[in-house]
């Protein structure tokens, strides 16, 4: 049998499975806009190419047939388009960088706003922005990426429909493709948000959070990102364009599927290309507006052996639910179309948008679709009768809420989400000596705010963060130890403001790192809060790093624990104004901080460079900017100077930008416990303490660090993963942009020594053992949401090694004795060894009890097909 204990998806599990149950839709009545290129025959071009003519299209769609369509707007350079959450409208760009709005039966358009600014886009510049249109807030907010710069910026701004008032969202602290995706509850603080970054990584936001990565999707290739109308999926694709990932916003795949392919070949024959030098793919994907199962698409052929993409001939909708595929263009011209949404009719309903916000809440229904008298019933036992004017309801009482209103044969509705009152919650957060961070729990604006250090340290300057939800503090003078704060002046954005409560928080200074200053870089572990000083715009870099599927995990104590593959952070080495190891490379000094712990003292890689233990790298092996690896027990370690640097077929050369250097041996592990490791550089002194003793110091590496080039620092294997896969554990990570000097190395070395000793060991028993019956180790597409499985399997116990003093198990432990073991079948859906063992295979195990386990074993699946027998103990094999 197999046991689900738990888990936090299982609310998202069961809501999938009612999904999948759906009625099979045989007929469609709706309609399809897509913006439609007519590209020059022969011509592959850049397809976003502002000169090619372009049409803003509806398609017209009955009983699965398209029974018309109707040019909307037409002019050279029509770029993205998106469907309003109630079908009426179109909003789209224009090359001049205006974004527009027009009716879905044509007419003339309204022009809202320049997503260029003030600045005349140049006439061989392209200007795009992605243009998202939520529901929230009755509808009358268009969310759009800031176009400066081809549109690569990380902000979002929104725009009124209707009084064209423009304002700025939040900035991200990752840039992005002018693309994005938002779940149709989308607000300033409430929300989805799904973009594809740098490297074409599915970056997720949660808007309610604030500022910052939620998480890097491991899943997708990342191009053609969508998100479902409540939230809860998207869509991007995978490999080269031939399937599409159907995810949750947790990273966990729910389903994937590739759209049916038919008879014919679309590609023009003016284009040169055989069948055999393309395949199919696709590209952007637009969730239906009003409906969960409908997905719209644009499909054509990709260029094999090439990133170029033709252009695509063909818009699809697919109903991921049934298996249903709809070609709506047919389109043999050779023409580009992309998606700009579907709308799935449904008779005599409107919809009138999200609403959220605490109680008590006054909404105000003002629709001008409402014409005549409508009866009101507001699912708080309130109702309403006719009015002349916009009816309007306050909500005082937590909960969700289906608004609906009657008019005849007509129905409006609406969702009213009411949160329960209550005052912000602080949480205090020291950065530095001069810096400590506010953090709220939701959005909040002050007046005449006061920072009040028990102490009595002064503030030199508050500054409230972009979301409202993060307070920076800047001190008159350092701190010297431990203290209190109280905050007053602040308040939450509530329609009737709640106070925060100005009670003192703890201000706790770390005993590690012993000297916060000039950090570019700190990750400790993944239970700690990482954040670093950005001197630039007085605010801070909350860090975090990602993990790709099957090939990174963390462990009990939220160390990274790379399995063949990597941890990546998105840290950029480039010289530039956005590239976070700018002020690093400008101040031409470097430090690296880390505790080590190796799985293996024999490690190497499938080339000639050891594997990677934290590596800044870009696309090649022999690609890097600084390397720290392991080659058999040696430590090694490389950094890219003006004076060193190697091309990737290691010839000499002042300027390029990728490539490698020489690669330094620092020392031999010792043995496979944690080991806190410092390598320090200024040009000509290099210089790495191992556990806190100088192990190298050498004058041979010479030269400044602006030759760094394009590089993303990865933890456990180079950028591109999978040939250079470093097995052990990582945390306590920095960098600095100084040097480090003997005693300093010798400081954070202890300090660090004294948070490893002071974690809590466990009870182990270390036992000799014959396996004699295995569970099936579970599909890893039968159990998403879920990533991990724990199998259980018996074993007849051969030889006791040890066992801990404090050992109490209620079982004995002795030779002769049958014991049931949960071990660990998948880790990131990948199997482990486990795979491969038989029964009557002899094998070592450490062993801990089960019940009541940190490691949270309750919370994943657990596969047991073995017979139930209560008289054999069950144990726990944690990962080594």
């Amino acid at each position: 049998m197999m046991h689900r204990h738990n888990s936090r998806n299982n609310t998202l599990a069961i809501a999938m499975s009612a999904l999948l149950l759906a009625v099979p839709c045989l007929a469609l009545d709706g309609f399809v806009v897509a913006v439609h290129y007519e590209q020059p025959a022969g011509q592959l071009g850049n397809i976003h190419d502002a000169s090619i003519p372009g049409k803003l299209v509806r398609y017209d769609i009955r009983n699965s047939q398209t029974i018309g369509t109707n040019v909307l707007f037409e002019k050279t350079g029509v770029g993205y388009a998106c469907l309003s959450p109630f079908g009426d409208q179109v909003a789209f760009t224009k090359p001049s960088g205006k974004i527009a709005v027009i009716s879905v039966k044509g007419g003339p358009e309204t022009e809202l706003v320049s997503f260029v600014g003030t600045e005349t886009p140049a006439a061989n510049e392209t200007p795009m922005t992605g243009i998202q249109w939520p529901a929230s807030e009755g509808g009358k907010w268009l969310y759009y990426m800031d176009g400066r710069n081809g549109g690569n910026n990380n902000s979002l701004r929104r725009v009124h429909v209707d009084t064209r008032q423009d304002e700025f969202v939040v900035r991200f602290n990752r840039s992005a493709a002018a693309g994005f995706a938002l779940s149709l509850d989308a607000t300033p603080h409430s929300g989805t948000y799904v973009k594809r970054t740098d490297n074409y990584t599915i970056a997720i936001y949660n808007l309610a959070r604030g500022d910052g990565d939620l998480f890097n999707c491991p899943r997708t290739g990342g191009c053609g990102e969508s998100i479902s109308p409540d939230g809860s999926l998207f869509t991007a694709n995978s490999g080269w364009h031939t399937s599409v990932n159907l995810v949750d916003v947790n990273g966990n795949v729910q389903g994937d599927f590739r759209l049916n392919q038919w008879d014919g070949d679309p590609c023009s024959p003016a284009l040169g290309l055989t069948r055999e030098q393309t395949t199919w793919a696709w590209q952007a994907f637009r969730w239906s507006v009003n409906a969960m199962n409908w997905i719209a698409v644009h499909q054509g052929r990709l260029k094999l052996g090439s990133t170029h993409e033709t252009y695509f001939q063909d818009v699809e909708l697919y109903n991921w639910v049934d298996k249903m595929q709809l070609n709506v263009t047919h389109n043999p011209t050779g023409s580009f179309d992309r998606v700009g949404g579907f709308w799935e009719n449904r008779p005599g309903e409107l919809f009138l948008g999200y609403f959220r916000g605490q109680a008590p809440l006054h909404v105000a229904f003002a629709d001008a679709r409402l014409q005549g008298e409508w009866t009101w019933d507001f699912g708080d036992a309130s109702t309403a009768k006719p009015a002349a004017g916009p009816v309007q309801h306050t909500f005082n009482k937590e909960g969700t809420f289906t608004v609906m209103a009657r008019h005849g044969d007509q129905a409006a509705k609406a969702q009213v989400m009411v949160l329960k009152r209550r005052p912000p919650v602080a949480t205090c957060r020291y950065v530095n000596a001069t810096c400590v961070l506010v953090d709220f729990d939701e959005p909040v604006r002050t007046n005449h705010v006061q920072a009040l250090f028990a102490s009595g340290v002064k503030a030199a300057e508050l500054t409230l963060n972009e979301t409202g939800r993060r307070l920076f503090i800047r001190l008159q003078q350092p701190l010297k130890g431990n203290d209190k704060l109280r905050i007053k002046g602040v308040e939450d954005l509530a329609q009737e403001p709640n106070p925060l409560d100005s009670k003192p928080m703890d201000v706790r200074v770390p005993a590690w790192p012993s000297d916060r200053r000039d950090l570019v870089f700190l990750w400790e572990d993944a239970k700690t809060l990482n954040v670093v000083e950005d001197g630039t715009n007085n605010a801070v870099r909350e860090l975090r790093v990602s993990r790709d599927a099957g090939a990174a995990t963390l462990d009990r104590y939220g160390r990274m624990r790379p399995l063949k593959g990597r941890f990546s952070t998105g840290f950029f080495s480039q010289v530039n104004a956005q590239a976070q190891f700018r002020d690093l490379i400008l101040a031409n000094a470097f430090t690296l901080e880390v505790t080590l712990q190796s799985d293996d003292l024999d490690q190497h890689a499938h080339s000639r460079f050891p594997v990677r233990i934290v590596n800044c790298s870009a696309w090649h092996d022999a690609d890097w900017e600084f390397m720290l690896g392991q080659q058999g027990d040696q430590i090694l370690f490389s950094i890219r100077t003006t004076e060193n640097m190697l091309t990737l077929d290691d010839k000499p050369t002042k300027s390029d930008l990728h490539g490698h250097a020489p690669i330094l041996e620092l020392a031999r592990l010792p043995d496979t416990r944690p080991h806190h490791l410092i390598v320090s550089y200024v040009p000509g002194k290099l210089v790495a303490y191992l556990d806190g003793k100088c192990v190298k110091q050498t004058d041979e590496v010479k030269g400044d660090l602006l030759a760094w080039g394009y590089g993303e620092l990865c933890f456990g294997d180079n950028h591109n993963g999978s040939r250079h896969g470093w097995l052990g554990r990582l945390e306590g990570v920095a960098i600095y942009k100084r040097f480090f000097d003997a005693e300093e190395a010798a400081r954070n070395c202890d300090a660090y020594r004294k948070k490893v000793q002071a974690r809590p060991v466990l009870p182990q028993a270390e036992v000799e053992a014959k396996l004699l019956a295995l569970s099936t180790i579970p599909d890893p597409k039968k159990i998403a949401p879920y990533r991990d499985a724990l199998m259980v399997n018996e074993y007849e116990i051969t030889r006791v090694v040890q066992t801990s003093k404090d050992w109490k198990a209620t079982a004995g432990i002795e030779p002769g004795r049958k014991i049931r073991v949960a071990q660990w079948g998948l880790i990131e859906e990948q199997p482990t060894g486990l795979a491969r063992a038989k029964c009557g295979d002899a094998r070592h195990l450490v062993l801990e009890v089960y019940d009541h386990h940190p490691d949270k074993v309750e919370e994943v699946v657990t596969s047991n097909s073995l017979e139930i027998d209560p008289t054999i103990s069950l144990l726990y094999e944690p990962l080594p």
